[in-house]
């Protein structure tokens, strides 16, 4: 393995410049001592390379054994803002992508990003030719699928707040119930909480602080008097046990932060940024005139400056927002000025927000911080929260509606950013009448207060002066309630979640807190109630808006479905029963969105995005007529009768593929409509790769895909009890014996004890040993012969299999593969650290914390050989385990809630990783 370069010569290597004095310290302190609780660099000052200097300081640790390791496997950089997710996890991708194709450019950066790609390559158990980095994105309304391939793989998951903490109390939103436990461990061990701008994020800082004194394994919480008490065994080393918390905050108030010093601030580019003027006028206003004195403040602040100069309009809210963009609209066509104006919330469907993203960052169209301006018109953004933290812009003029003080630190940051712009102008208005709101409280009445008390209109509000005008923060982190131990114990109980439990957002979000979101996404053809929706939801159809507003919509339509955790269904409960992180699907005819955002009040048709998103479309002519914009003629019509058979017409897949290419290819040849995102018009593939299928025999219309530029179609989700069951055949002795040598590389690479690691491993080799019973074997197709672990049954003869081979609706092979266990042991079998394995046998398709479906059904004889030698039980698919309840409290208290998780995920990623390399060849 080579050397480990310095800090310094990776972060040249990677940005093409030297790092910051303050980064290449902070480097040097978590090398040496490990990570500070807070970082308090101001913005403008590059924190995002904290991931660098975090990525950096696993790969110098990659020589070390596993146990040895104190740098976090995985890295979570965690912020409340969508676009700064997306921002975030656009540079770590170009991170991987450079640490995949070294040695690049210069010969000395090759070498240096070569040396960091080995050690990091080092890490995990299993190669990764793409990349020896994992990245992922989490922030609403994304696929299952997108969560490290394994727990010992070095990686980078950029992720909101709610899909952070979600996944760490067991309620990963956006996720199948049963990956609640293996997502709960990839959060809450062996992992470093990169929080940036903390300082919206109280609650969640809060939380991770209870988490080590409420778990199970300390001091005995769950012991029952009278039962075996195990010696706590956390199964990793203390600095990896739990999460690691650095808060990123400019506006923090901790004394022992890590924070600028003499060295950096002479700087000549830190001092130069430090230094920017940012005069601000003063300006009291109304709750009624408010956005029309926003509008004005912005035209008259451009009406001083040259052609082609940029304003920021800052709002607390987006219906705000809307309004002070029409105002604009309408004050600009009075006055005879030329402006475009963007608007930019957190409520934008990704297509929308990345169009005016790349908008704003292209030199030619937006202001990226350090580039000249080239435009001939004023450019106007009109933007709330979403933008006050991170974006790397910078405005010559910005115009604030009041809020609290570390918002408008932040605000401010996007104000002569570089120092460059000596001719910045600033106005804050504060409408004077306005009541106390659940965003800021009274804190803006009260920073008004502080600015207006000594009779000045205009003050500097540059980082040298802003924090001693604007004073500390006075915020309140609302009311959150106190997280106990046995809030976490019904939380752990993920197959059999308790009612009336806790809902988990309440510890990380608080009671009173406005932001907890659903995700919505808009087709044109909505499934029956109960069935799943096809094609699945994508993460480039969603927006994420506050639940009370999607509740209230929802109340008025009833064009809407629920999508469950798992895909494979959906359904229509009460408005009010709609809980945060669920998925909605709406009929596009309902309205709720425009291409400036979310909008409650639209009743405009919404464009489905799902043809470019999913490479599928539904021939119908509500769905075409929605991709288009405009009403079929006849001969269109014509080609979408033909493909609407009678019941009793057999079907004719020739037939169908040719009609539904002719009908594609006339639509094709048109351009996309104005409506259409750039880069979401779904006609640029060959429709040779065409596929047509009918959707529902109720329905009998036909929904077709076709490849996507990688080649490949996504896979419908389906109602299957054994999804990993539907893959090329493979004999089940090999399968056992691929994932228990893969679970115990994976247990080795992160470092568990020897004890643990040959428990994995031995589970692996166990799990499933219950598809040896008749039953299985012949719903997999195989009535005779050496066992098997999967079939390549059609999935739509999946059903009809399951029904004729006798295996009842709902039964778990995971509960006969404990009993054939159990008749190894009493055969003579050695299995140490039985109550493990078997814990994390029957818990591998996510059930038995603490129970596992039992179904009744006769007893058969099974015969499958387990350790070298066969081995006859009666496996009852009927039968509980009794045990596995009080079984799930003693492993808790051993291992930690999230120990027993990590456990779990070794075995079950691994039987995802051989199922999905069986399925692929």
């Amino acid at each position: 393995m080579r050397e480990c370069p310095t800090f310094a010569e990776f972060y040249r290597a990677v940005h093409g410049w030297a790092p910051f004095p303050w980064q290449e310290r902070l480097a040097g302190l978590v090398a040496s001592e490990g990570w500070p609780a807070e970082i308090g660099v101001p913005t403008g000052l590059g924190k995002t390379a904290t991931i660098d200097i975090a990525v950096w300081a696993l790969a110098a640790q990659a020589h070390r054994h596993p146990a040895e390791r104190t740098a976090p496997t995985r890295i979570w950089y965690v912020v409340d803002r969508r676009l700064l997710v997306d921002t975030a996890s656009d540079h770590v991708t170009s991170l991987a992508t450079l640490l995949a194709d070294s040695p690049h450019g210069r010969a000395a950066d090759g070498e240096v990003l070569g040396a960091v790609g080995e050690r990091l390559g080092s890490i995990g158990a299993v190669p990764r030719p793409q990349s020896p980095l994992f990245v992922s994105r989490l922030r609403g309304g994304t696929q299952l699928g997108i969560r490290p391939p394994d727990p010992s793989q070095p990686s980078v998951i950029c992720a909101t707040v709610a899909m952070y903490a979600s996944r760490l109390l067991f309620r990963g939103y956006g996720t199948g119930q049963g990956m609640w436990p293996v997502d709960a461990a990839l959060a809450g061990t062996d992992a470093l909480v990169l929080l940036d701008e903390a300082h919206i994020a109280p609650a969640l800082q809060r939380l991770i602080g209870l988490l080590p004194d409420c778990d199970a394994s300390h001091a005995g919480l769950l012991r029952v008097p009278g039962t075996f008490r195990p010696d706590p065994q956390p199964p990793l080393p203390a600095p990896r046990t739990s999460p690691t918390l650095v808060a990123l905050t400019a506006t923090g108030d901790d004394p022992s932060r890590f924070d600028l010093n003499e060295a950096d601030r002479s700087h000549p580019i830190v001092a130069k940024r430090l230094a920017a003027a940012k005069p601000t006028t003063l300006q009291a206003t109304t709750v009624k005139k408010l956005a029309s004195d926003l509008a004005a403040g912005a035209l008259d602040g451009l009406g001083m400056l040259p052609a082609g100069s940029a304003a920021v309009v800052f709002v607390n809210r987006p219906a705000l927002a809307r309004d002070t963009r029409h105002q604009i609209d309408r004050q600009a066509q009075t006055r005879g000025v030329g402006v475009d104006v963007v608007t930019l919330t957190g409520q934008l469907r990704p297509p929308d927000a990345e169009a005016i993203r790349t908008r704003l960052l292209n030199p030619a169209t937006g202001c990226p911080a350090g580039a000249k301006p080239s435009r001939d018109r004023h450019l106007i953004v009109v933007a709330t929260q979403t933008l006050e933290v991170g974006a790397d812009l910078d405005f010559d003029c910005c115009v604030s509606q009041s809020a609290g003080t570390r918002a408008i630190t932040q605000r401010w940051g996007r104000l002569n950013r570089l120092g460059e712009r000596p001719w910045a102008t600033a106005m804050l208005l504060h409408p004077t009448d306005a009541e106390p709101s659940g965003l800021y409280g009274d804190e803006p009445a009260q920073l008004w207060e502080r600015l207006t008390g000594n009779t000045e209109t205009k003050l500097d509000l540059g980082p040298a002066s802003i924090a001693g005008l604007l004073g500390p923060p006075h915020d309140s982190p609302g009311r959150i309630p106190e997280l106990l131990p046995f809030h976490l114990w019904e939380l752990a109980k993920t197959s059999s979640p308790p009612t009336g439990a806790a809902p988990p957002e309440v510890f990380f979000a608080g009671i009173d807190d406005s932001t907890l979101r659903v995700a919505l996404l808009w087709r044109s053809t909505l499934p029956v109630s109960g069935a799943g929706l096809v094609p699945p939801p994508s993460d480039a159809e969603t927006v994420d808006v506050p639940l009370g507003e999607a509740r209230t919509f929802l109340a008025d339509t009833d064009q809407w479905r629920r999508i469950s955790g798992d895909l494979t269904r959906t359904d229509q409960p009460p408005p009010e029963n709609i809980r945060p992180g669920d998925r909605i699907v709406i009929d596009a005819a309902a309205g709720g969105y425009t291409p400036q955002g979310w909008d409650p009040a639209s009743r405009e048709l919404v464009l489905d995005l799902s043809p470019s998103a999913r490479r599928y479309l539904h021939l119908t002519a509500p769905s075409l007529t929605n991709l288009l914009g405009r009403d079929l003629n006849d001969e269109e019509l014509d080609l979408l009768t033909a493909l609407q058979p009678s019941p009793e017409d057999d079907p004719d897949p020739a037939r169908d593929h040719d009609i539904a290419a002719t009908l594609l290819m006339r639509l094709a040849q048109e351009p996309p409509p104005p409506t259409c995102p750039q880069g979401s018009w779904p006609f640029d593939q060959a429709f040779q790769s065409l596929q047509v299928d009918r959707v529902d025999p109720g329905d009998r219309h036909c929904l077709v895909s076709w490849a996507s530029s990688s080649g490949g179609r996504p896979r419908l989700s389906i109602d299957a009890l054994d999804e990993l069951s539907i893959a090329p055949t493979v004999q089940l002795q090999n399968h056992l014996g691929a994932v228990g040598e893969l679970a115990g590389r994976i247990a080795e690479a992160l470092g568990l004890p020897d004890a643990l690691r040959e428990a994995a491993a031995l589970a692996g080799r166990a799990h499933d040993l219950g598809k040896a019973d008749p039953r299985f074997q012949r719903w997999l197709g195989n009535p005779t012969g050496d066992p098997v672990a999967k079939s390549d049954t059609e999935i739509g003869r999946w059903q009809q299999a399951r029904t004729a081979a006798g295996w009842p609706l709902g039964a778990r092979h995971e509960l006969l593969s404990t009993q054939i266990l159990d008749a190894a042991q009493q055969d003579g079998v050695d299995i140490p650290n039985s109550d493990l394995v078997h814990h994390l046998v029957i818990s591998h398709h996510g059930h038995g914390r603490p129970t596992c479906p039992a179904v009744g059904a006769a007893t058969l004889p099974t015969t499958v050989t387990f350790e070298g030698r066969p081995v006859a039980a009666h496996t009852n698919p009927g039968e509980a385990d009794w045990n596995q309840p009080d079984r799930f409290r003693v492993l808790n208290e051993r291992h930690g809630y999230w120990g027993l998780a990590l456990l779990e995920a070794v075995v079950r990623q691994a039987d995802h990783i051989v199922s999905a390399a069986t399925e692929v060849q």
